[in-house]
């Protein structure tokens, strides 16, 4: 009864592996697309992500003001004025030091990939014994080194990390689930 149940839950996992459909495909397909563009056009990507993180600042700092105003007959005047000042005044502080936002984004980047590739080692400890499961042991591997190359060259890594670096890693990423998909769907056939 023991080894019965452990067999199912070790195909449990397998089982949800092999109900992936056509959209699988297709996600994994437009982040390989998305890796390439982010290869062709580094430095825009870069800059492009720092200017929606900055707006994307400032106007959390303009709904924080708002909703101060709004809930002001509750006693939030001051505190939401004080939230939404720090979001604007940052804001406006990004955009006057472009570069500064670029570093940091950078350096989010780095902890991503860092974080990335422990979850990734998570899956393929949980998952190791599926067909094309070891690729999930690639992905984290080039996930840390991705991390600690833009780490240890940090802050000179900014110009043409972000754009770069992620690229190659959704470019690998989509390649990785593809080819894990088309294994699930290979190991699924009968032998014949």
């Amino acid at each position: 009864m023991i080894s019965g149940s452990v067999t199912g839950l070790r195909s449990a996992p397998a089982e949800a592996a092999r109900r992936e459909t056509a959209i699988s495909v297709g996600m994994a397909l437009l982040l390989i697309l998305l890796g390439l563009l982010a290869l062709m056009l580094p430095g825009a990507l870069g800059v492009a992500v720092a200017i929606l993180v900055i707006w994307t600042v400032v106007f959390s700092g303009l709904a924080h003001i708002v909703y101060a105003w709004n809930a002001r007959a509750a006693g939030d005047l001051a505190w939401g004025l004080s939230v939404g000042l720090v979001y604007l005044i940052a804001g406006v502080y990004l955009l006057l030091h472009p570069r500064e936002s670029l570093a940091s984004l950078t350096l989010v980047l780095a902890v991503l990939f860092l974080l990335e590739a422990g979850a990734m080692l998570g899956a393929f400890l949980r998952l190791r014994r599926l067909p094309g499961a070891r690729w999930l042991l690639v992905n984290a591997v080039l996930a840390l080194v991705l991390g600690l190359l833009i780490a240890l060259n940090w802050p000179s890594s900014s110009l043409w990390a972000i754009g770069s670096l992620l690229g190659v890693n959704l470019l690998f990423s989509g390649s990785v689930r593809l080819i894990l998909f088309w294994r699930m769907r290979g190991a699924r056939q009968p032998a014949g």
